[in-house]
C-alpha cells in the first residue's frame, strides 16, 4: 500500500495549500460556532456538517480558480451550482466510504503508522523551512520565530488543528482510495475497443475537416487531439525572438526595428551552425528562442503541425508553406509576436498512423470507463441509501 498512502498524504497537502491560497474568504455569520455545527447532508444517518463543507468549498474554488473578488463576483445560481456540485462530491465519498467498510476495508496499524510518519515528517518540514527563513533575518529573538513558525503552521493546517482529526481523514481518504481502486481494477479495454474509437474519430474529423476547416484548427486550440489533416500539412520548429506586440501596425514596426539587431544575429548564429540538423537547431532554440511551446514534447522534437487555415498567425503559416523540404530553414518571419525562424523539421501524413495514437486512445478511454464506473457505482449505492442534502443552507 506504499504507493497509494504517498499519493493519498500528497493529495491532502495539496488541500491545505489550497485552503491557505483562499485564507480570509467570506464566511462570517453572527454565531460562527453554530453554523460551523450545521448539518447540511445525511447519508444513512451519517451527518454531514458545514464546517466540512465550507472545507471542501474552498477546495472547489481553488481548483475552479475562483479567487475571493471573481467568487463574489458570480452570480447567485452560479454559486448555488457549484456548492451543490461540491455538497454532491462529499455525499458519494461518504457512500463509498460506508459501503468500503462494510465490505470489509481497513487499514493495518502498519499502514496506519506509515500515515502518520509521512504527516508528521510533513509538518516538521513546514516547520524547518520557515524557520529556515526567518532566522536568516536577524531581527527576530529565538522566541519571535518559534511563535512565528506555529502560526505559520497553523495557517498551513487549520487554525484548529487537531493532529487526531486529521490522521482520521487521512484513514478514510485511504480506505475511499483503495475502494475506488479495485472499481477501477475491474474496467477492461479491448483492442476492438480502441481501434473502434480510432476509426470513428477519423471518420468525424474526416467530415469537419471537408466541411469546416476552421473547426479542425479550433480542435488543436482547445486541447482536442486531431487526427486528420490537409494534405499539404507540415511539421516546423520555430525559433522565435522578442516579444509579442499586437498594438497598432506603427507600433509594432517600431517595436520590431527595436529588436532587428538582436534577430539578425540570431539568424546568422542559426545559419552559420549546420541549422538543418535537429540536434543543432534544439541547441539554437535552448540559447536563443522565446517561444515556449518549442521547449515541450513533441512539439520540440516532431514541431508544430501547419497548414493553411491552422489557427497561427498568417505570416507564420505562409513562412512554413514555403519551406520546400526537410532541413530548410527560413529567413526572418516578423509578426504580432516578433521575428520566427523556422525548420521544416517532416511532411507528416495526412492522417496519424494508428500505431502512433494507440497507448494515448486506451489511456483515454480507460480513464473515461473508469469515471463511467465508479460513477455508475455511486449513483447505486445513493439509490439505495438513505440519502438527505439541504442545498437551501449552503450559500447563506
Amino acid at each position: 500500500m506504499k504507493l497509494k498512502t504517498i499519493r493519498t498524504i500528497s493529495a491532502l497537502v495539496l488541500a491545505i495549500a489550497m485552503v491557505f491560497a483562499f485564507a480570509g474568504c467570506e464566511m462570517v455569520s453572527v454565531d460562527e460556532e453554530k453554523r460551523s455545527q450545521q448539518v447540511v447532508a445525511e447519508v444513512n444517518g451519517e451527518k454531514i456538517l458545514r464546517s466540512d463543507f465550507d472545507y471542501q468549498l474552498e477546495i472547489a474554488k481553488y481548483n475552479y480558480g475562483y479567487t475571493d473578488s471573481t467568487w463574489e463576483g458570480l452570480g447567485e445560481d452560479t454559486k448555488q451550482s457549484v456548492c451543490n456540485a461540491v455538497l454532491d462530491s462529499m455525499v458519494n465519498t461518504e457512500l463509498e466510504y460506508q459501503d468500503a467498510v462494510a465490505n470489509g476495508y481497513e487499514m493495518t496499524d502498519e499502514e496506519k503508522a506509515d500515515l502518520d510518519q509521512q504527516w508528521d515528517d510533513f509538518v516538521e518540514e513546514l516547520e524547518n523551512n520557515y524557520r529556515t527563513m526567518l532566522e536568516s533575518n536577524e531581527e527576530y529573538s529565538h522566541e519571535e520565530i518559534e511563535l512565528k513558525v506555529q502560526e505559520y503552521v497553523a495557517m498551513q493546517v487549520g487554525q484548529n488543528y487537531v493532529r487526531e482529526e486529521k490522521l482520521q481523514d487521512l484513514y478514510k481518504a485511504q480506505i475511499v482510495d483503495d475502494y475506488e481502486q479495485d472499481i477501477k481494477d475491474g474496467v477492461t479495454v479491448t483492442d476492438q475497443d480502441v481501434k473502434a474509437y480510432y476509426d470513428l474519430t477519423i471518420e468525424n474529423q474526416k467530415n469537419t475537416l471537408e466541411s469546416s476547416p476552421s473547426m479542425m484548427a479550433m480542435y488543436s486550440s482547445f486541447g482536442q487531439e486531431v487526427y486528420v489533416y490537409p494534405e499539404d500539412v507540415r511539421a516546423v520548429s520555430s525559433l522565435r525572438s522578442a516579444e509579442e506586440n499586437d498594438q497598432a501596425d506603427a507600433e509594432r514596426e517600431a517595436a520590431l526595428q527595436e529588436i532587428q539587431q538582436k534577430a539578425d544575429e540570431v539568424l546568422a548564429a542559426v545559419q552559420a551552425a549546420a541549422p538543418q540538423d535537429a540536434e543543432s537547431f534544439a541547441l539554437l532554440m535552448d540559447e536563443y528562442g522565446e517561444d515556449t511551446g518549442m521547449k515541450n514534447e513533441p512539439n520540440r522534437t516532431e514541431g508544430y503541425k501547419v497548414y493553411e487555415g491552422a489557427s497561427y498567425v498568417q505570416e507564420f503559416i505562409d513562412g512554413a508553406m514555403a519551406l520546400q523540404k526537410e532541413g530548410d530553414i527560413s529567413g526572418l518571419i516578423a509578426s504580432d509576436y516578433g521575428y520566427h525562424i523556422l525548420r521544416l523539421v517532416s511532411f507528416p501524413p495526412a492522417v496519424v498512423p494508428f500505431e502512433e495514437v494507440e497507448d494515448d486512445i486506451r489511456s483515454e478511454l480507460t480513464s473515461t470507463k473508469e469515471q463511467e464506473a465508479i460513477s455508475n457505482k455511486q449513483a447505486e449505492l445513493k439509490e439505495a441509501a438513505n440519502v438527505k442534502t439541504y442545498y437551501d443552507r449552503l450559500t447563506n
